[in-house]
C-alpha cells in the first residue's frame, strides 16, 4: 500500500470504478451491498445530468463567441432514456429554435422547430412545429402552429 503510493505504482486489483465508488460511498466496488449499488447509481445519474447541463452552457459560450447571435443558446438535457437538445439564435429580425431528441439525427421529421419574424418590436409572425403537450400514443405526431402576435401597451 504505502510503498506503492510513494512510488506511484497502481494496484492492479482496483480500477476507476473502485475509485469512484470509494469517493461516493467509502467502499470499493466489490464491497458494495445492493443498497450501496443503488445509491452509487442514483448519484451517478445526478452527476451525469449536471454534467450534461453544464456542457450546454460551455458550448453556448464557445459557439456564441465564434458566430455571435447566430447561435445564442444551446441546451442539452437528459430525459429518461433520451438526450434532448435545443439550439436557438437570431439573424437580424428572424429568431429560430431547433431541437428534439437525438432521434432527430436519424429522422429530421421528429425535430421541433420554431421560427419568428419580427416586422417591428410590436408585431411578429411565428411558425412552430412541436410535440403535443398531453400524452400521446403516436410517437411521430407533431403540432403545427402559425401565430400572429401584436403587442398592445396601455
Amino acid at each position: 500500500g504505502q510503498r506503492d503510493i510513494q512510488n506511484n505504482v497502481r494496484d492492479i486489483r482496483y480500477d476507476y470504478a473502485d475509485a469512484f465508488s470509494f469517493i461516493l460511498i467509502g467502499k470499493f466496488k466489490d464491497d458494495l451491498t445492493a443498497q450501496d449499488r443503488a445509491q452509487v447509481a442514483g448519484q451517478t445519474n445526478a452527476i451525469g445530468n449536471t454534467a450534461t447541463s453544464f456542457l450546454g452552457s460551455v458550448l453556448t459560450s464557445f459557439v456564441n463567441s465564434a458566430v455571435g447571435d447566430l447561435v445564442n443558446n444551446i441546451q442539452i438535457s437528459q430525459a429518461g432514456d433520451y438526450t434532448k437538445f435545443s439550439l436557438s439564435g437570431r439573424i437580424q429580425n428572424l429568431r429560430y429554435s431547433f431541437g428534439g431528441t437525438t432521434e432527430v439525427f436519424q429522422n429530421i421529421g421528429k425535430a421541433n422547430l420554431k421560427i419568428e419574424y419580427l416586422f417591428n418590436p410590436k408585431f411578429l409572425i411565428r411558425l412552430e412545429r412541436k410535440d403535443p403537450i398531453g400524452q400521446t400514443y403516436v410517437l411521430d405526431e407533431k403540432i403545427n402552429e402559425m401565430a400572429l402576435k401584436y403587442k398592445f401597451e396601455f
